[in-house]
C-alpha cells in the first residue's frame, strides 16, 4: 500500500489537506470519499473504507474540510467550526476532484458519509461530471427526522433547548447575524445560526434528503448505492428511511444492515465490492495499455465492416 499525503487549493485559496492511497497496481479508479461533520479524516471508519478499497486494487483518496484540518487550524476559535456552509462544503469538493482529475484518473466514484451523503448529493445534482460513474452514499438521513429522536440518543439535549435554537437562528439569520453560536453541546457539536437552520429547515443546503416532501434528484443519473444501519439514531423510523431512498434516485438501490451509524460488518463492505471494477477488469482508457485497447477495439471495428462490405457486395 502506497499512501502520501497530499494538499490542495480550493477556489477560494484555502489550503487542505488529503492522504491519497494506492493500491500495488496502477489504477485509473479512485474513491473520493466525504467525512461527516463530526470527525476528520484520521477516523476509524475512514481507515476501514481505505483499507477495503485498497486491498481490492482501488484507489482512495480523503480530504480534510476546512473546518477540520490536521495540523493547521483554518478557522481561529473551535466555534468557527459551526460557521461551516454549505457553499464552503461545495468549494472543498470541487478542489478534491479538480485534484484528484490532475492526477490521472478517469474514473471516479463519489462516496459520502452522513453530512458528506449531502454535499456529494447536492454536487452531482447540480454539476454534470463525466468522470464521476457512481455515489455511495453511506448512513445519509431526514436532519429534521434524526433531530425529534436525538434527545432520546443524547441526553445532554433536550427538545426544548433545540426549540430555543431554532428560533434563535431565525432571529439572528433576520438581524443579519448568521455566524451567531446558537447551539453548543458536547458530541452534537457548536452550530451558528446558519448552519444550524441549514441542517434543520426545509430545503436546507445540508438537509436535502426531505421524507415529508420526497425530495428526488432526477439529474443523478448514475448508478447510487445507499446504505442505512438500523441502529442508526438519526434513522429513528429505519422503514420510513428505506422507503425514501428507493424512490430518491431513478438508478438507486438501498441497502438496510443491522449495524450502527458508522456502518460496521462485513456485509456493508460485501456490497461495496459491486460498486468498482474488479481487479482484472480494467477501464477501457487504462493509463499503460488504453493505446492498445483502443487500437484493437479499433482494428477489429474495422474488419467487421469489412466483413459486412465483402457480404453485400456478393
Amino acid at each position: 500500500m502506497n499512501i502520501n499525503m497530499q494538499t490542495f487549493y480550493t477556489e477560494d485559496g484555502i489550503l487542505l489537506r488529503g492522504i491519497l492511497s494506492r493500491g500495488k497496481e496502477e489504477n485509473e479508479t479512485v474513491v473520493v470519499h466525504i467525512n461527516g461533520r463530526g470527525s476528520g479524516q484520521f477516523n476509524n471508519m475512514t481507515s476501514r473504507m481505505r483499507n477495503f478499497y485498497i486491498q481490492n486494487n482501488v484507489d482512495f483518496f480523503s480530504y480534510d474540510q476546512r473546518f477540520w484540518q490536521y495540523g493547521e487550524k483554518v478557522f481561529k476559535k473551535e466555534e468557527d467550526v459551526g460557521k461551516y456552509s454549505v457553499e464552503d462544503a461545495q468549494k472543498d469538493l470541487k478542489g478534491a476532484l479538480k485534484f484528484i482529475k490532475k492526477m490521472g484518473y478517469q474514473n471516479i466514484i463519489l462516496e459520502g458519509h452522513s453530512l458528506g451523503t449531502e454535499v456529494a448529493t447536492k454536487y452531482l445534482n447540480n454539476n454534470f461530471d463525466d468522470k464521476i460513474s457512481r455515489l455511495i452514499l453511506m448512513s445519509p438521513s431526514d436532519h429534521i427526522e434524526a433531530m425529534k429522536n436525538l434527545p432520546k440518543t443524547y441526553k445532554e439535549i433536550t427538545m426544548k433547548e433545540l426549540k430555543e435554537a431554532y428560533d434563535k437562528a431565525l432571529e439572528n439569520v433576520r438581524q443579519n447575524k448568521p455566524d451567531e453560536i446558537v447551539l453548543d453541546k458536547g458530541m452534537l457539536g457548536v452550530y451558528s445560526a446558519k448552519q444550524f437552520l441549514e441542517c434543520n429547515s426545509k430545503n436546507g443546503g445540508f438537509n436535502q434528503f426531505s421524507y415529508e416532501d420526497n425530495n428526488t434528484f432526477p439529474n443523478i443519473t448514475v448508478p447510487v448505492t445507499i446504505i442505512l444501519g438500523s441502529k442508526d439514531p438519526l434513522l429513528p423510523n429505519i422503514s420510513k428511511a428505506e422507503q425514501y431512498f428507493n424512490n430518491a434516485f431513478s438508478n438507486g438501490k438501498t441497502f438496510v444492515f443491522d449495524t450502527s451509524h458508522t456502518l460496521e460488518g462485513n456485509n456493508v463492505l460485501e456490497v461495496l465490492q459491486d460498486t468498482f471494477p474488479k481487479n482484472k477488469m480494467k477501464h477501457f482508457f487504462c493509463k499503460k495499455k488504453g493505446k492498445i485497447n483502443q487500437i484493437f477495439i479499433l482494428l477489429s471495428v474495422l474488419f467487421f465492416l469489412g466483413f459486412l462490405i465483402l457480404i453485400f457486395n456478393r
